[in-house]
């Protein structure tokens, strides 16, 4: 049976190996982290959305990006590896114009994205690092369309594939600012309310304990 996700075969698998490589005592001594907590804004892109109704005729406006915030909560596993909870606040896509001429309104809604990952991290310095991050996340995701003379409401839930990359810059023992970026992939349903991959970047101040 085919893979849903087959790129990742490709694609996370040399990510995480070249950084556990990398990750040695010639860089830099990392040390196992402790506690940490933080928050960030993040902007985030729906991959297809748009592109998907174009192919329908729409014709309009088609907005795929918003922002919003994320939390995190994480600690060390060993001296390259982290485990982390997130939560993201709901992003949403929403389009007007028409299709064949008639008028048409539609609003994709991620209420909420919660996650739990690993990552994979190693230091290029005393104050820099780089990670990988491989984990799982679960959605939430709420669909409606209006149209001249119906209008139609989707939902649906479930877990799928969250990956990502970025790096942390420490300022102090107690502080550091994160940049990174994440890929939810496979949001939704392609029976019910479609399916589609969220690329989202984000800046975070992060706290120490």
């Amino acid at each position: 049976m085919a893979s849903k996700y087959p790129y990742l075969r490709l694609s996370v698998p040399p990510v995480i190996i070249c950084l556990t490589l990398y990750a040695s005592p010639t860089l830099a001594e990392d040390s196992v982290r402790g506690l940490y907590a933080g928050a960030g804004w993040l902007k985030a892109s729906f991959k297809n959305n748009c592109a998907a109704v174009s192919e329908l005729g729409f014709s309009g406006r088609c907005d795929d990006q918003d922002g919003s915030w994320k939390a995190l909560l994480g600690g060390g596993l060993s001296e390259h590896w982290d485990w982390e909870l997130g939560y993201y606040r709901g992003v949403e896509s929403d389009l007007s114009g028409t299709i064949n001429s008639n008028p048409v309104t539609g609003k994709t809604e991620v209420s909420s994205l919660a996650s739990l990952s690993l990552l994979n991290r190693v230091s290029l310095g005393s104050e820099f690092s780089l990670f990988a991050r491989i984990g799982g996340y679960y959605w939430d995701l709420d669909t409606h369309a209006q149209g001249s003379s119906t209008s139609v409401s989707l939902s649906d839930e479930g877990w799928d594939v969250l990956i990502g990359f970025g790096a942390d810059l420490d300022l102090g023992k107690s502080a550091m600012i994160r940049f990174e970026w994440e890929r939810f992939v496979a949001i939704g349903n392609d029976e019910t309310t479609g399916e589609d991959d969220i690329d989202a970047w984000s800046a975070s101040l992060i706290y120490k304990f």
